[in-house]
């Protein structure tokens, strides 16, 4: 707790969901809801998740972006150009946001929230990575989506990414106009 104390002092709150992970390492578990189910989880883990079940869904945020950009790097100078980073909900796209400044990647768009108003880019993005979101969307929307990578957690925790939607996209060429697709977009959550 020290440590987590420093770092608060010091600023860099990106350190913070490394180091809650890390006080959850030794140990093995599965985590849905508010709780923590097996018999190895320490009292202060079930306690954490029980008090902000959200501290969950932080876990593997540097991973998840290093991912995307080792994506990203993986494309040609020219899709590189014009690709945006496309999340289904605004954990995904704070963490893009809060680590991604580190590999380079552009802010990622969401239509979550006040995500939406900051819409899409100007000019729209023509490749997009695509994290939180199913197959079947990368299908429906764009002409051509191909699977690059999935999210896991090293430590073993299961969140919302790891477990709901844990595919992330390269989709290419939206079916409809940016605009139109935008409109449909918003959501609350």
């Amino acid at each position: 707790m020290k440590r987590i104390q420093r770092i608060e002092e010091e600023g860099d709150v990106r350190k913070l969901g490394n180091d809650f992970a890390e006080q959850l390492q030794p140990f093995a578990f599965q985590v849905r809801g508010d709780r923590a189910q097996s018999c190895d989880v320490s009292a202060w883990a079930r306690q954490a998740f029980k008090v902000n079940g959200d501290f969950r869904e932080e876990i593997g945020w540097p991973e998840l972006v290093q991912q995307v950009a080792e994506i990203r790097d993986s494309l040609g100078p020219g899709e590189r150009s014009r690709v945006a980073i496309l999340a289904g909900n605004y954990g995904e796209a704070g963490a893009i946001n809060l680590y991604g400044q580190d590999y380079g990647l552009p802010k990622a768009i969401c239509g979550t929230n006040s995500f939406w108003a900051r819409g899409y880019g100007d000019p729209p993005p023509e490749t997009l990575i695509v994290v939180g979101f199913s197959q079947e969307f990368g299908h429906r929307y764009f002409e051509s989506c191909e699977l690059a990578g999935r999210i896991t957690s090293k430590y073993g925790v299961a969140n919302e990414e790891t477990t709901d939607h844990p595919d992330i996209l390269i989709c290419r060429h939206l079916r409809e106009s940016w605009p139109e697709f935008w409109k449909k977009f918003r959501r609350y959550g």
